[in-house]
């Protein structure tokens, strides 16, 4: 049995300086597709939407056939 032992990040001894506040830029994907990158929620939403989807339609392993 493996035990985990939650630290504060500034106990880490990794070997990058990590930024005291960084975000996730979407520049790169809005350049490539032209379009802006939805909200989490709604992606999520979306993703689980197809997900239950294909297994009515069994094309997911588990779902009705």
């Amino acid at each position: 049995e493996t035990i985990v032992t939650p630290i504060k990040s500034n106990e880490l001894s990794g070997p990058a300086i990590r930024p005291a506040y960084s975000v996730l830029s979407s520049r790169k994907f809005m350049e490539q597709t032209g379009r802006a990158m939805p909200f989490w929620q709604i992606a999520l939403q979306d993703y689980l939407d197809k997900v239950s989807y294909l297994k009515l339609q069994g094309g997911i392993e588990g779902g009705p056939k």
